[in-house]
């Protein structure tokens, strides 16, 4: 499908389910709503928060008749008006916000000028509160909703293009891991596998990262920790040298043209005692449990993360599982369903989820495995060719 009738279908679908929920019209600030749905990519995120005058009206409202695009002053130095040359179906009807301090209320008189005074609007999760608070001081009978209701079963399901790029993003990440694995030798610091991680993204294709990468060290003789440590947790473990016995768990993702990646795997520095053997193979066996039940249609999350459970509950190891199984992956890198206790969404074919099982062993390190996998009718299948059993040293 070409990328006009693709977002076209989108908007409609999301226009049928405004109706279905008595929502009259959708303000998709920056956010995987609006990069789904209108096909507009967001900036990429800074280190730190950052605004700029009128960014609280930077969006797309979309009504029951009309997709109207607001552009403050500011936009086109922040990237956005060159990533709109690539959206025309967003450039019919544009709301160019004037510099100065009179912006906001000339934007937000837009809503009243539409009828929506005294209307249903719904925001993604991730607007700016500022939208909201001034759209209750100059209508104070307008009604605000979340999105979440009815755009999270639009955004679960997966086209075959999106299918084909998110493919491109796992094999994107499996090329990274192993540049980083042979890259690797004893002695260097877990900060530097960061930043080598960090720089084959780029090299390998992508456009960086789909969240901070996260490496746990720890290993036998280390130490127990009363919490998880993860590399962005404290030098203790930023600083922390690959020594022989230790163990790296690693937890990173990519963006490719728009869509995420979520992997990990378990490196071994020296050789693994048979312990760590005999649990990477749980670990590794408690994830094939889950995709065997995550069949399209049968199976709900809650039903994949038992079976997960299940494997390390019978090794008595329960309690050393202390996360969900896992969760949706598509233009967020978090996204419904979860895999987890209570969520009894059922699955169905062409969902694309990370399916992460874990082990913390003796409360001092991790082993885990983490694909992201599609369901289908036999099961899920995972889209990353790095084998999940492989034992991976570093002599």
């Amino acid at each position: 499908m070409d990328r006009p009738k693709k977002y076209a279908a989108r908007i409609q679908n999301l226009r049928d389910a405004m109706q279905d929920h008595g929502v009259d019209a959708v303000f998709l600030a920056p956010s995987g709503d609006m990069e789904y749905v209108t096909g507009l990519r967001r900036r990429p995120p800074d280190p730190v928060e950052t605004s700029f005058q009128g960014d609280d009206l930077l969006g797309i409202l979309v009504t029951r008749d009309r997709v109207v695009t607001f552009l403050p002053a500011s936009s086109a130095i922040h990237g956005v008006e060159g990533l709109l040359q690539n959206c025309p179906w967003l450039t019919e009807d544009i709301f160019r916000l004037p510099r100065g301090v009179d912006q906001a209320a000339e934007g937000y008189a837009v809503f009243g000028n539409l009828g929506l005074a005294n209307a249903t609007v719904a925001f993604p999760r991730f607007a700016q509160a500022m939208t909201v608070i001034n759209l209750s001081h100059h209508y104070p009978h307008m009604r605000f909703v979340n999105t979440d209701a009815f755009m999270n079963p639009l955004r679960a399901m997966r086209d075959p293009d999106d299918l084909e790029l998110i493919q491109e993003a796992c094999r994107i990440t499996d090329a990274v891991f192993r540049e980083v694995v042979s890259w690797m030798r004893r002695g260097v610091e877990v900060k530097d596998v960061i930043r080598e991680i960090d720089a084959q993204m780029i090299k390998q294709g992508a456009e960086g990262p789909s969240f901070n990468t996260m490496l746990l060290f720890g290993g036998p003789g280390t130490g127990r920790q009363d919490a998880p440590r993860p590399s962005f947790a404290g030098p203790g473990s930023f600083n922390a040298v690959l020594t022989p016995g230790s163990v790296l768990a690693f937890d990173f993702g990519v963006v490719y043209e728009g869509w995420c990646s979520d992997f990990g795997r378990t490196v071994y520095i020296g050789e693994p005692s048979a312990d760590m053997l005999r649990d990477h193979q749980l670990v590794a066996d408690a994830q094939q449990a889950a995709l065997d039940v995550m069949k399209g249609g049968e199976a709900t999350g809650a039903q994949a993360d038992a079976a997960a459970r299940r494997v390390f509950e019978d090794a008595g190891r329960g309690d050393e599982f202390i996360h969900g199984l896992g969760h949706g992956v598509g233009v967020n890198v978090h996204e419904p369903p979860g895999l987890s206790k209570g969520d009894d969404t059922v699955l169905q074919n062409g969902m694309t989820l990370a399916v992460e099982p874990s082990l913390w062993v003796n409360h001092e390190y991790f082993v885990r495995v983490e694909d992201v996998v599609v369901v289908t009718p036999e099961g899920a299948r995972s889209l990353h060719s790095v084998p999940t059993r492989d034992i991976l040293v570093i002599e």
